[in-house]
C-alpha cells in the first residue's frame, strides 16, 4: 500500500560525470558508482559521442549532456545490472546521425543547439521515439527516458584535425604560390612598361622631338 514511497530495490549504477563544473571536453568526464534506490531517479550525465559525419564527409566529436529519469527499473536493474552508458550513447548515436548529416560543418558552427532549439526538441523526441516504435526507443533499451538534452561541445575528429590541417597547409601553399606567380608576371609588365617606355623616348630622341 505504500508503493511507490517505499524502497523496492537498490542498484550499483555506473554512471558518467563531470570532474569539475567548468568541463567541456571528453577528457573531463570520469565514471563513478551511484548506489540507487528511488523509483524515480533523476541523474545529469555526460557522455561522448565520437566521429558523427556531416555532410562535407567531415566528423566531429560530440559531447553532450544528458537529464534522465528511471521509469523502467526492470531493464537497468535485472538486464543491465546497471551498466547502461553503452546503451544509451548507441541509442544517442542512432538518432544523432541522420540529424548531423544534413549539414556540413560551417553550417553546423551557427546551427542554435541550446536547449529551447529545434535541433534539441528533435532530439529529445526521436532518442525517446515518441511517435514510433516503443521498443526501439531509449526507455526500452536503457530504463530510462530522456528529458533534457544538450550539446555541451564539439569538435572535429583527431585524424580529420590532421586532414583539414594538411588541406589548410596545401591550401596556404598554393596561395603563396600564386602569389610569386603574381609577382612574377607583375616583374614582367614592369619590365615590359620600362621597355616601352624607353622605346618612345629612343624614337623621340631620333625624331627630334
Amino acid at each position: 500500500p505504500y508503493w511507490p514511497w517505499i524502497k523496492l530495490y537498490s542498484l550499483d549504477l555506473k554512471r558518467l560525470r563531470w570532474k569539475n563544473l567548468q568541463g567541456d571536453k571528453p577528457e573531463d568526464i570520469e565514471e563513478r558508482t551511484d548506489r540507487v534506490d528511488s523509483l524515480r531517479y533523476r541523474l545529469v550525465m555526460p557522455f561522448v559521442v565520437q566521429k558523427l559525419e556531416l555532410s562535407d564527409k567531415l566528423r566531429i566529436d560530440m559531447v553532450c549532456q544528458v537529464t534522465l529519469e528511471l521509469v523502467f527499473p526492470y531493464k537497468p536493474v535485472f538486464e543491465l545490472n546497471g551498466n547502461f552508458i553503452a546503451p544509451l550513447q548507441n541509442s544517442a548515436r542512432q538518432v544523432l546521425k541522420p540529424v548531423v548529416s544534413a549539414y556540413d560543418y560551417g553550417e553546423f558552427l551557427v546551427l542554435p543547439t541550446g536547449p529551447t532549439s529545434d535541433f534539441t526538441a528533435r532530439v529529445i523526441k526521436e532518442i525517446n521515439n515518441e511517435n514510433g516504435d516503443v521498443s526501439e526507443g531509449v526507455i526500452q533499451t536503457t530504463g530510462f527516458k530522456v528529458v533534457d538534452f544538450e550539446v555541451v561541445s564539439y569538435d572535429l575528429s583527431s585524424e580529420d584535425k590532421e586532414s583539414q590541417t594538411a588541406a589548410q597547409a596545401e591550401k596556404i601553399s598554393e596561395l603563396k604560390g600564386r602569389g610569386r606567380i603574381a609577382d612574377a608576371k607583375a616583374e614582367e609588365q614592369a619590365q615590359i612598361h620600362l621597355a616601352n617606355g624607353d622605346k618612345s623616348r629612343i624614337i623621340a630622341i631620333l625624331s627630334g622631338a
